[in-house]
């Protein structure tokens, strides 16, 4: 529970979405040595999560989109930041998107950015970005297969 409520930030109702996704999926284990149930493994990216992340992640350019799959994947990234443009980190930054400390280490500023940013794997299907926001959004089909 400690790991979901962390991924939530104090949202029951993402709590409760994420919470339902594991035990439907089965990733909930008995504990060996005690009645605590445990959850190891990704991190369900359900409708809610989509939906949570979508607003903010439109925000970001392909340049954006790729120090956010860079970070989502080996984060939290230390100094030197050689690799990447500064003036990007500085956006990501303004737009709260990215969290860097004291000691110069970048992370994600929420820890559900990082399982949509994550690079997929070759041949797993299309990537779910939502689309920048300057597109206009798509209309949803009431019956549409999910």
């Amino acid at each position: 529970m400690n790991r979901l409520y962390g991924l939530c930030q104090g949202d029951l109702r993402l709590l409760r979405d994420l919470f339902g996704a594991v035990r439907e999926r089965g990733m909930l284990t008995r504990a060996t040595d005690s009645d605590e149930w445990t959850w190891r493994g990704p991190v369900p990216v359900t409708a809610t999560v989509r939906e949570r992340t979508a607003q903010v992640l439109a925000r970001t350019g392909p340049e954006e989109r790729e120090s956010l799959e860079r970070l989502a994947f080996a984060e939290p990234l230390a100094a030197p930041l050689d690799d990447f443009d500064l003036d990007l980190l500085e956006r990501l930054e303004t737009e709260a998107l990215i969290r860097v400390d004291e000691q110069g280490a970048v992370r994600l500023a929420h820890p559900l950015h990082g399982p949509r940013c994550a690079p997929r794997p070759a041949g797993s299907g299309p990537a779910d970005w939502p689309a920048p926001r300057t597109s206009a959004p798509r209309p949803s089909r009431p019956n549409a297969p999910r």
